[in-house]
């Protein structure tokens, strides 16, 4: 019998990449669609169940759902959720849920009641909290037994709701009543954090502060006749009239009429801006595994700091971003050439953007943009949260929003290392970045939203390795990984993330919709895939590909990374006799799909799903 390694992922190994307020961010339709998960209207009963089935396996609430017994009345701490929902992600709240029971229905609930706390709470001028976000609710049963459930938009997803954040808790005030989500626990928004939320909409004058210390001498007159000759080459009416450097650096309000250097100026033109600003530079830092360490002997294995002005920062950044990269050998015709395993283009407007789009204000300004490589990844941290009215679902919509007016419009004729500018201000990057990603079989930029900070996650190793070569030859399918190298990506991600749906080829691959689906539908007559669940819009590996049998594969479907089970569990729930599930067994854990908890003459000898690292 054939059995092959494979790694059939938890839903918490695979959505782990997405940050730690991953659970829940959208609810899959009967019709395939997919709806934000408060929009209570479209989970049904069974949805519920599996939500709390997830709550009971985990043993706690998450960044995403909260349980409320509420019997009796409601708790008075329901409204810190409701504020810290609404202040990030949104959520759900499960009321006549009891956590302290398994999650299980709370004895003596009355839904009605607790209705009219809720309609009192979130209404009029009695209302706990303000400004009141978008809710709805939804009666529902679980177990036989009713329940309510509150679904809590993300007010940044309503422009008009957005310009009114912090939502907070009216009793407590809005310094001390303010709460965002972390897991699952309601966190007190510190002040910088209820200052972003409360001017992410307003014009940042940060870029236009005078910097009284500053003087002419403290520019790079080499960098701004630079500058100059670019507007001039380019005949722009910028330079019409008096060309002059001190009027040119007036007109891009480096300085004002008085002559006194501006912040934008010094940060774009400045020789060593960090004369003023100490903490202003990027921090780029190797590291031995796939987090930081704690041991401070140990700490980096690499670590430059990029220092000058803002062009300078970015180039460095980006030379030693690549310099302790990995390279890989690429065939163009009858040439071999060597490329970063992440490509330039996406390192450099990842760097760009966090310099650029960086909170400059009075508070933030002691922190730096840090560049942390990691073993599996790149992370690009700047502080400051998303602008305007960006979310990571909009950021590729070919806009140009900045929060540094000034800056950004310096940067757009300022020269690159490569003779082009630092910034085009076109809104094209993120575009870029997606297509460059998807060209060399890279997973796509993964970003992370935090209320004060804003992080790209940019994976170094694609699906097309070395190693998933021959495992794709193993399975009769070397051909595809160069014929159609994008079937063999769909493959590989059903191997390393377990089924697969049009949405997520999407957001892993960059595939549109409807591409996937047919591909899918390929792969599925092909007999590579099969149908996984009920909706008709997941698959998974088939147990051909796999050279599973029907009992191994009934095994691999019961069993879970997390949580044992011994022989006779594994009988009952799989239908199968006990040597029919010994024998497939011994399979899979030759394999290595299947790990054993204990030694074969052991009593309490149980099994878990073993991922692949």
């Amino acid at each position: 019998m054939r059995v092959l390694s494979v790694k059939l992922s938890s839903v918490n190994e695979q959505l782990s990449r997405c940050g730690p307020a991953w659970q829940y961010l959208g609810w899959s339709r009967r019709d395939g669609g997919t709806v934000p998960l408060w929009d209570v209207k479209h989970l049904q009963d069974e949805d519920i169940a599996k939500i709390v089935d997830r709550l009971r396996l985990q043993g706690s609430d998450d960044g995403r759902v909260e349980a409320k017994a509420a019997v009796g009345k409601l708790n008075k701490d329901v409204w810190n959720t409701v504020s810290a929902f609404a202040n990030t992600e949104g959520g759900l709240i499960l009321l006549g849920v009891d956590e302290s029971q398994n999650f299980a229905p709370a004895k003596g609930f009355d839904p009605n009641k607790i209705i009219d706390s809720l309609d009192n709470g979130l209404s009029g001028d009695s209302s706990k909290v303000d400004p009141i976000p978008e809710w709805n609710f939804k009666r529902s049963t679980l177990e036989g037994e009713p329940i309510l459930v509150v679904g809590v938009p993300p007010m940044k997803s309503d422009t008009r709701k957005a310009q009114q954040m912090p939502c907070f808790v009216c009793s407590q005030g809005i310094a001390k009543g303010s709460y965002k989500r972390l897991d699952d626990k309601n966190k007190h928004l510190t002040p910088y954090e209820i200052f972003q939320l409360q001017n992410r909409h307003k014009t940042d004058p940060s870029d236009q502060q005078v910097v009284r210390e500053a003087g002419l001498e403290d520019l790079d007159a080499d960098l701004i006749n630079s500058v100059i000759h670019r507007l001039r080459t380019s005949q722009s009416r910028l330079i019409n009239g008096d060309n002059s450097i001190s009027s040119v650096l007036r007109k891009l309000s480096s300085i004002n009429k008085r002559g006194e250097i501006l912040f934008a100026g010094l940060l774009c033109f400045g020789e060593y801006p960090q004369q003023y600003f100490p903490q202003l530079f990027v921090d780029v830092s190797k590291h031995p595994g796939k987090q930081k360490s704690v041991d401070a002997s140990v700490r980096f294995e690499h670590r430059r700091v990029c220092e000058g002005p803002i062009n300078a920062q970015i180039e460095d950044a980006i030379d030693a971003t690549l310099g302790v990269l990995n390279t890989r050998y690429v065939e163009r015709g009858r040439t071999v050439e060597q490329e970063p395993e992440i490509p330039e283009v996406v390192l450099r407007e990842a760097i760009t953007n966090a310099v650029m789009h960086r909170d400059y204000g009075p508070v933030a300004i002691s922190e730096q943009v840090g560049v942390d490589i990691f073993s599996d990844r790149v992370e690009i941290r700047n502080p400051g949260g998303l602008w305007g009215d960006r979310t990571p679902d909009n950021l590729g919509d070919g806009r140009s929003v900045p929060r540094n007016l000034f800056i950004a419009k310096t940067l757009s004729y300022v020269p690159a290392n490569d003779k082009a500018t630092i910034a085009e201000n076109q809104g094209s990057g993120i575009q870029r970045m997606q297509a460059a990603m998807m060209q060399h079989g890279l997973p796509q930029p993964k970003f992370h939203v935090e209320v004060g900070a804003f992080t790209v996650i940019l994976y170094r190793h694609g699906l097309l390795n070395p190693e998933a070569q021959k495992w794709l030859e193993k399975l009769g399918l070397g051909e595809m990984s160069t014929s159609r190298p994008e079937l063999a990506q769909v493959v590989l991600l059903a191997r390393d993330q377990g089924p697969v749906t049009p949405a997520s080829i999407r957001e892993t691959l960059g595939i549109d919709s409807d591409e996937a689906r047919e591909m899918l539908a390929e792969l599925l007559s092909d007999g590579v895939l099969s149908v996984s669940g009920g909706s008709g819009e997941s698959f998974e590996l088939s147990a051909e590909t796999l050279g599973l049998s029907p009992v191994q594969v009934r095994i691999l479907k019961t069993l879970k990374p997390d949580i044992a089970r011994n022989i006779h569990q594994l009988v009952d729930e799989t239908g199968y006799s006990a040597s029919a599930v010994r024998y497939g067994l011994r399979g899979l854990i030759d394999a290595g799909s299947v790990r054993p908890t204990a030694p074969p003459t052991s009593r309490s000898r149980a099994y878990i799903l073993n991922p692949r690292d």
